[in-house]
């Protein structure tokens, strides 16, 4: 629980690794509740901040509807921005 509230700090102060870490902490439920849309909606700013783990999460999100409403496109577009990022993930993701 501790490690979720400095991240949740570093995040709302813009740091995008934080941000990425406080949305796996309620995707995992890693000492705060499990909660998807909380989750989701930290990896989107994450990602829209440049982190790339983010990016392909929000897509594993948009794809499987964890968290927000399943968006095959938008799961594209973040796989696809992830790749570019240098996510081997989200490049492997993106040739099937």
């Amino acid at each position: 629980a501790l490690a979720a509230s400095w991240y949740k700090k570093a995040a709302e102060a813009g740091n995008a690794d934080a941000m990425f870490n406080l949305a796996f902490a309620y995707s995992e439920g890693k000492g705060v509740d499990i909660d998807l849309a909380l989750a989701a909606s930290w990896y989107e700013k994450a990602a829209e901040a440049g982190q790339a783990s983010a990016m392909f999460n929000l897509a594993l999100a948009y794809s499987e509807g964890k968290g927000v409403d399943i968006d095959l496109a938008l799961a594209a577009s973040w796989y696809k921005k992830a790749a570019e990022a240098g996510n081997a993930d989200a490049m492997f993701n993106l040739a099937f």
